[in-house]
């Protein structure tokens, strides 16, 4: 091959992402250019071949699995050794990652494993809590504490937390709650007296509705272009004074709809509930 042995720089030997449906660009963890007469690419499999290459848009947006990256020579149809790097997703909504949990087998005798947010180990910045960590770049490393020394460090590892997180907060259970007093039901419960005391067993609601066969469905509507409801002819306002909490399912854009503001209260508009987030 002709000088494309010196592969890249910096390639991350673990890119750790959280959150759902992230991506991560993989060129943006490569440092320096490629040797004359090369091109860098990257592979979802080995042995390393044309029909494992992926597209620069794909590498821009990798999702979960194992990659390779190489340098190419057209010219002289050959490659570079690979580097590895893996990409893994978490579970929302963790807001920090378990770097003991990319290590296995035993530390060398007299040694322990650190992880480190710097190159060159030292107290300073020697991770204090490896099992819950935020966002960043991690080193890990084997101290021998007795003679004061550090085995090289390992390739860094990217930690990268989401920030949008769908919160998935479990429901209060516990405590005083009050009785659902109003209930429809698909069930045979209706008409019948105290039955299963229903639906007053369905703590904390203002309306219970339940069946095996059947679904709740909001009201349906189409939204114009200016982002407000109207009936079929597209012009006609189907709901003229909405209020703050009021919910319709756009039949448009195809999602649940909610009238609320953005800014405080101050402005107030339809919106997709397309991200759930956890309440202040």
């Amino acid at each position: 091959m002709k000088n494309i042995h010196r592969l890249l720089s910096v390639i991350m030997m673990f890119i750790t992402v959280f959150g759902f449906s992230q991506t991560v660009n993989l060129n943006t963890h490569v440092t320096g250019t490629p040797p004359t007469g090369t091109v860098l690419e990257w592979h979802n499999a080995i042995p390393i071949s044309s029909t494992n290459v992926i597209t620069s848009a794909q590498a821009a947006a990798a999702s979960a699995g194992t990659y390779y990256a190489v340098y190419y020579d057209n010219v002289n149809a050959c490659y570079s050794p690979y580097s590895k790097v893996k990409v893994v997703t978490g579970t929302c909504p963790s807001t920090t990652f378990n770097l003991t949990s990319l290590t296995s087998g035993t530390a060398p005798a007299g040694t322990i494993l650190e992880w480190h947010t710097a190159v060159i180990p030292n107290s300073s910045n020697l991770v204090s809590n490896a099992a819950a960590v935020p966002s960043g770049t991690y080193y890990a490393v084997y101290h021998d504490i007795t003679n004061s020394c550090y085995s090289p460090v390992s390739e860094p590892v990217i930690v990268s937390l989401s920030t949008s997180c769908l919160c998935y907060k479990p429901a209060i259970t516990t405590g005083a709650t009050l009785d659902s007093k109003v209930g429809i039901t698909s069930l045979g419960r209706a008409g019948t007296t105290n039955m299963d005391n229903w639906p007053m067993n369905r703590k904390g609601a203002w309306l219970v509705i339940e069946s095996k066969t059947k679904a709740f469905i909001p009201n349906r509507v189409k939204f114009n272009s200016s982002n407000v409801p109207v009936a079929d002819d597209g012009v006609t306002l189907v709901i003229t004074s909405p209020v703050e909490g009021m919910m319709v399912f756009d039949a448009t854009n195809k999602c649940l709809k909610m009238y609320t503001s953005t800014d405080g209260g101050t402005t107030f508009g339809w919106f997709c509930m397309a991200t759930q987030t956890c309440p202040d």
